[in-house]
């Protein structure tokens, strides 16, 4: 009984674990940080990640209220630490940045609240 032949299909070891999605949407996990799309995260929400040799699937806790999936991500593993596996679709929907207002550093900021630039209400000291 303990000598029957191996079954055809391997058996798959998977490490799980839950995980938060972070600020920016990336996942950690075995320090090295994953993409998760925009639109179906959201920063501190709960998730879960298997983790085989070769991939790491990122799953949501609920299912998307649009289609109902629960499997947001697919990514390969990274080997070594420090890694960002970032899929740029993931991105898609976010502002690019074009129209917003930016400045150059030439001229001073314009004061607070009327008060001139430094005035002693707004003076700070830091001390070590």
């Amino acid at each position: 009984m303990a000598l029957r032949p191996l079954p055809k299909v391997p058996h798959i070891v998977a490490q799980e674990h839950l995980c938060h999605v972070g600020q920016g949407c990336p996942v950690a996990f075995d320090a090295n940080h994953y993409s998760v799309p925009t639109r179906r995260a959201r920063p501190r929400r709960l998730g879960g990640i298997r983790a085989t040799k070769t991939q790491v699937s990122l799953h949501s806790t609920g299912p998307d209220a649009t289609n109902g999936l629960t499997l947001p991500a697919v990514h390969p593993r990274a080997v070594g630490h420090g890694a960002e596996i970032v899929d740029e679709t993931h991105w898609n929907g976010l502002p690019t940045g074009a129209g917003r207002r930016v400045t150059t550093g030439d001229t001073p900021p314009s004061p607070h609240r009327g008060q001139p630039l430094g005035s002693a209400g707004r003076t700070t000291t830091k001390t070590c």
